[in-house]
């Protein structure tokens, strides 16, 4: 029987002690990365929504918005990760529904704090405005001592034109491993959203004594101070 229950937050407390986290948003910067040279034993790896699309493996697959699973890519990456992560009410979400007697044991339904958008002390996760922001702070609470952003961005793509004065489009990274075409039909939000995460990771970064790092200087995640660490410092050594 599918359970409609959320998963408490005991069960992944400190389950990844003193390893590094590796926080993938969907930005450009992502195809930056080769993650086969990235160390499975030091780093984990959590993929929100399309970053899935560039790796091979993950440890888990995470997502907020119902658009995910209508894309041709969820399967791809529920194939890919240990663990799939989920914010809301997904157990109600018909594509997840059919895939749970597949995931079983290897999925997480979470509670989002809808009063809270960026405390990490709390136990509840994080609303935040997209995904990577309650990512994050599933990957603090899992006790990695570090958070590395990668493909966080937020840039956009100005498509403006005589007829559509107000068009810029999200840009996305490149799905080189996944090797299909993504397309999100018109499922996800335009520019201002960008703004507003931007906003949240401000609020983010500057109320939690959390190691942040960032490892894409196009990210604007730059303008607010995180340190930038070289790509290379990913990879295995020897």
């Amino acid at each position: 029987m599918f359970s409609s229950k959320y998963n408490p937050v005991s069960e992944v407390k400190d389950i990844h002690k003193g390893k590094r986290a590796i926080v993938c948003g969907s930005g450009p910067s992502l195809n930056e990365i080769d993650f086969s040279r990235i160390s499975p034993d030091e780093n984990i790896i959590f993929a929100c929504n399309q970053a899935v699309t560039v790796m091979s493996r993950c440890d888990y697959f995470c997502m907020t918005d119902h658009a995910v699973p209508k894309n041709e890519f969820f399967e791809y990456g529920v194939n890919i990760a240990s663990k799939v992560a989920t914010w809301g009410d997904f157990f109600n979400a018909s594509k997840v529904k059919d895939l749970y007697k597949e995931l079983k044991d290897r999925i997480y339904f979470f509670e989002r704090d809808p009063g809270n958008l960026y405390d990490f002390s709390s136990d509840i996760m994080v609303e935040g405005v997209d995904v990577s922001h309650p990512t994050a702070h599933f990957a603090h609470i899992t006790g990695c001592s570090e958070i590395i952003l990668a493909g966080i961005d937020m840039q956009h793509r100005d498509n403006k034109t005589p007829d559509d004065p107000l068009n810029e489009e999200l840009i996305y990274c490149n799905s080189t491993v996944y090797g299909k075409p993504v397309d999100w039909r018109g499922q996800v939000s335009r520019l201002p959203t960008l703004q507003l995460s931007f906003d949240n990771w401000k609020n983010i970064i500057t109320n939690n004594k959390i190691k942040f790092f960032n490892v894409s200087q196009k990210s604007r995640l730059n303008e607010l101070g995180v340190p930038l660490l070289p790509i290379e410092s990913l990879y295995k050594t020897g």
